[in-house]
């Protein structure tokens, strides 16, 4: 409370001085952001740090408008499919601040042209989604001392992170940390248009606060936002010293093409692990028990349903399609076959299996708890 009235009485001090709204607006006049990518989470960040008098902004996309895009980046039209995202977006921006300079790098990022697009800039965003080209720029932020600002979605979460920022944790620190680790591998799934938005705003937020030097930066932890419950949570992230030591690029990137992203698998899966940190993270799940006769459940707050494998397709008004629903079976055959099904052919887009079943689950339980830190 004491850091926010302090902050208050900074902010009307600094607007009766300098004529400026916002404390650090000369430095973010001065400031070189660049954005690689230029989809969900990129085009309505832009727009507001555009808006806000960033100096100069890059954009790095070889990305086409697809009808796809439409619902999660409104600020494309139907009529411009196959057009390059970055020049529409380029072209609108111009628009609402014609004093921000606009970089365009029309070319896919790699480990040839990384370090040289990223040295004449201060900032680094990656919005790209993809868990090999992140940790490229990563990798590159890390060599060159540039702080960078990470996002990732997997609905109905997002999450985002300031990583190599004075000292703190890079992402080989995040994915070397279990639980954050397991958190931005899921692959992404399709969800409300709203979701990267949120994180995208929250992104740019942390911008500013990095080039204007006000607020609490998200450093050393990784937020996650669930869309449904409206919960953020933190996984604190320490910081690895021989993952800011790093002099070249390494040899293990393996980014997934954007392609792909589009054409989710129909085949959902989930681990034990995974579910046990949705399960202490609160997230809305449904878990279905499939098997004849199975105990209560060991936790009465869970959203938790009884409908043996032979009914479940008579049962079908009974199972949610707005958040993740786990089919749990013996030994994970059956629930997988069952998952596969709901998704393919009865219209569901959120089942998922829980892998190796309840024995699996029960092992983990019993034997390898997952001690959680303290957040």
């Amino acid at each position: 409370m004491k850091d926010t009235e302090t902050f208050l009485n900074q902010y009307e001090d600094h607007v009766q001085t300098t004529g400026f709204g916002v404390p650090g607006q000369e430095a973010l006049t001065r400031s070189r952001m660049l954005v690689i990518g230029a989809g969900a989470l990129a085009s309505p960040m832009l727009s507001y740090l555009t808006s806000m008098g960033v100096g100069s902004l890059g954009i790095v996309s070889d990305e086409k408008i697809r009808k796809s895009d439409l619902p999660s980046q409104p600020v494309f039209g139907s009529g411009q499919e196959g057009k390059l995202k970055s020049q529409i977006l380029a072209s609108r921006l111009r628009e609402t601040n014609p004093e921000v300079k606009v970089n365009l790098h029309e070319q896919g990022l790699n480990r040839d042209n990384v370090l040289s697009l990223i040295a004449g800039y201060d900032l680094v965003i990656d919005t790209t989604n993809i868990p090999g080209m992140s940790l490229l720029i990563n990798d590159a932020c890390v060599i060159s001392g540039k702080p960078m600002i990470y996002g990732s979605l997997d609905f109905p979460s997002g999450h985002f992170s300031v990583l190599n920022y004075k000292g703190g944790a890079t992402l080989r620190c995040l994915l070397q940390n279990q639980d954050a680790g397991i958190l931005i591998r899921q692959p992404q799934k399709v969800g409300l248009a709203t979701l990267p938005a949120l994180i995208s705003c929250m992104m740019a937020n942390e911008a500013i606060k990095i080039v204007s030097e006000i607020g609490n930066i998200a450093s050393n932890k990784l937020l996650s936002f669930n869309v449904f419950s409206n919960q953020l949570t933190s996984i604190r992230l320490e910081p690895v010293s021989a993952n800011q030591a790093l002099t070249t690029l390494l040899s293990d990137y393996a980014p997934t093409p954007t392609d792909n992203l589009s054409k989710p698998s129909r085949i959902r899966s989930i681990s034990p692990k995974l579910l046990d940190i949705k399960i202490k993270y609160k997230e809305p799940l449904q878990l279905i028990d499939l098997r004849q006769n199975p105990p209560e459940p060991v936790d009465e707050s869970w959203n938790y349903l009884h409908i043996p494998e032979e009914t479940l397709l008579s049962d079908l008004e009974r199972i949610h399609q707005d958040i993740i629903v786990v089919l749990i079976s013996e030994n994970g055959e059956e629930a997988q076959k069952l998952a596969t099904l709901l998704n393919e052919r009865h219209g569901f887009d959120n089942i998922h299996y829980l892998e190796g079943g309840m024995e699996a689950w029960n092992k983990q339980r019993d034997g390898t708890s997952i001690d959680y830190e303290n957040i």
